[in-house]
């Protein structure tokens, strides 16, 4: 997941706490969980230890466009807050990366892939539950077990969250799809 400001939703005219920050996540990532514990990558890219896993709280969702809010609180000090980007300035080819928890024993991953295009009402299914959204297409390698994650720009903004992959076999074969931040605005 990633680490967004309450000023966020302060601006949408939300109130969902006091001096909160949220972290944006799947909602297919945490569906069906009796308790959600978080994880935050640390900076020195080492695993962390099990008493590091906070408890999260889930605060909304919206099931079809596959987007969930979670609060921890207290969260960990020193942690930087995302900045969105602007989806209205996505240009076919910009690079992007993305940042994600594969599971399988590797903590974490980092790829590096380019926009393909910006794909409207795109579905697509986890479990029972179909999904649909407006999506970003990427060229980024995304495995699975890393949907929920960024997708950041060049300069750190996030663009999208990391939701599914176009694949026969269930591993990676390039093509992959995000869920634009202007989405967050429709879930909360």
């Amino acid at each position: 997941g990633v680490i967004i400001d309450k000023q966020i939703f302060d601006d949408l005219q939300q109130t969902f706490g006091q001096k909160k920050d949220y972290i944006l996540t799947n909602w297919h990532v945490i569906d069906g969980a009796a308790s959600l514990g978080v994880i935050f990558k640390l900076s020195s890219g080492l695993r962390p230890k099990y008493s590091e896993i906070y408890r999260g709280n889930l605060i909304t969702f919206d099931a079809v466009k596959d987007l969930a809010i979670i609060e921890v609180d207290p969260l960990p000090k020193n942690l930087s807050k995302v900045k969105f980007a602007n989806i209205n300035n996505l240009e076919i080819g910009e690079k992007v990366f993305a940042i994600g928890h594969p599971g399988n024993g590797t903590a974490w991953s980092f790829t590096d892939g380019s926009i393909s295009q910006y794909v409207e009402d795109q579905e697509w299914n986890y479990g029972k539950t179909k999904h649909q959204a407006s999506v970003i297409q990427t060229q980024t390698p995304i495995n699975p077990g890393n949907s929920g994650g960024a997708l950041v720009t060049m300069d750190g903004r996030l663009i999208g969250i990391n939701a599914s992959i176009v694949s026969q076999t269930g591993g990676n074969v390039g093509i992959s799809f995000a869920i634009p931040v202007n989405m967050v605005e429709r879930v909360v």
